[in-house]
């Protein structure tokens, strides 16, 4: 499916460009136009789709989402002279939403198209509408670094965590590290703005034992010391959250402590 050429993705596409079109009116805004099939074609089991998919909405809907699920997204941005972000927002303000954001959400991961998962999450972060791709999904497609400077560019001003939950928690819950200095500063910040929210604190302990432990496993060894300068007093004064601080400083500081053992230079009886 991903080799240039591939005549089965050949044989969907001329299933499924006639079926997707890019409307620019002289007047009015442009938008993306679906044309459903209307029966079933038996030969189209042969291609991989199914009658029924549940991820779609609707019978005919389900057996054009297939194909466009199946065909690199790539395409599509060549075929209309648009960039995954354009047609992604393109699909999002039009009345195929579902239809397409799910198909080429499936599509970007099964064709690993970083350029369509980068500008996917972004719209992600700013639009609630969205199916969302999960971080193990982006973590397979983008690299933790691309990730931490997504995520903070969507960051408020005063990020803390809301209820409901904001779009971009679930993204920094879920974030591999190492992560750089700035989203670890972010993060403690984080902690330090929710703490000091009005309202009731139960709300938000679950979620912030959920990050503490996280971090444990994302923040480097070598950035301790921004942890520990914030959240070392926070953990003295907050009873409910001393242990998981604790058990945050105390893991990055055993880790410092080991790297720099590991990097010291043997001695002479070595």
């Amino acid at each position: 499916m991903r080799t240039p050429g591939n005549a089965l993705v050949e044989q969907l596409w001329q299933h499924a460009a006639p079926r997707l079109t890019l409307k620019k009116p002289l007047l009015g805004a442009a938008r993306l136009e679906v044309s459903l099939p209307e029966t079933w074609d038996p030969a189209w089991q042969a291609l991989g789709i199914e009658p029924k998919d549940a991820r779609f909405g609707g019978e005919k809907a389900a057996w054009l989402g297939q194909l466009l699920a199946l065909i690199p997204p790539a395409r599509w941005a060549a075929h209309f002279g648009q960039t995954p972000q354009r047609l992604l927002a393109l699909a999002a303000d039009g009345e195929w939403a579902a239809l397409l954001l799910t198909a080429w959400r499936h599509a970007l991961q099964l064709h690993r198209a970083a350029d369509w998962a980068r500008a996917y999450l972004v719209l992600q972060l700013e639009r609630d509408e969205l199916p969302p791709l999960l971080p193990a999904a982006l973590a397979e497609l983008l690299s933790p670094a691309e990730l931490a400077d997504i995520l903070l560019a969507q960051l408020p001003p005063q990020p803390r965590l809301t209820q409901p939950e904001a779009r971009w928690e679930p993204l920094l819950f879920g974030l591999p590290g190492p992560w750089p200095p700035a989203l670890t500063a972010q993060a403690v910040r984080i902690v330090e703005h929710t703490l000091g929210a009005a309202g009731p604190r139960y709300a938000f302990h679950y979620r912030l034992l959920q990050l503490l432990r996280h971090m444990q496993l994302a923040v480097p060894p070598e950035q301790y010391s921004l942890c520990a300068d914030a959240l070392g007093p926070l953990g003295e004064v907050e009873t409910a959250l001393h242990q998981p601080i604790n058990q945050l400083l105390d893991a990055l500081y055993f880790r410092q402590q080991l790297a720099g053992t590991l990097a010291e230079p043997p001695g002479p009886d070595s």
